[in-house]
C-alpha cells in the first residue's frame, strides 16, 4: 500500500496499513474499537488535529512510535503508541501515554 492511501491517521503515524480487524485502545475511556472502519469513524471526529511523528521503533512483532498531537486548541500532547504487527499490517494497537505538553 503505497502512503497516499491510508485511510486513517492512524496507518500515517505507523507508517503502515491497518488490517480490516484491527483493533485500538483508547486510554482515556478504555474503549476498543474494533475494526478498520471503526477505527477511522472515531477519527472522523476529531476536526482540527494535527499531528507531529517522532521517533519509530520496529521490533520484531512490535512497533513503537512517539508522536505530537493538536487537537486545535494548541495544546500539544505527547503519545506513545505501541502496535502488533502480522505480515506487514498492524493488528493492535495501545496509547500508553498521552500527556499534555505544559
Amino acid at each position: 500500500m503505497n502512503k497516499s492511501e491510508y485511510k486513517t491517521r492512524l496507518e500515517r503515524i505507523l507508517d503502515m496499513p491497518l488490517a480490516e480487524n484491527a483493533i485500538r485502545q483508547w486510554p482515556q475511556s478504555g474503549e476498543l474499537v474494533r475494526t478498520k472502519k471503526g477505527i477511522s469513524h472515531v477519527e472522523s471526529n476529531f476536526e482540527g488535529f494535527k499531528l507531529g511523528i517522532g521517533r519509530r521503533i520496529q521490533l520484531e512483532d512490535k512497533l513503537i512510535v512517539e508522536w505530537t498531537s493538536d487537537y486545535g486548541d494548541g495544546k500539544l500532547h505527547r503519545n506513545v503508541t505501541i502496535a502488533d504487527i502480522k505480515n506487514g499490517e498492524a493488528i493492535g494497537e495501545r496509547l500508553l501515554k498521552d500527556q499534555n505538553g505544559e
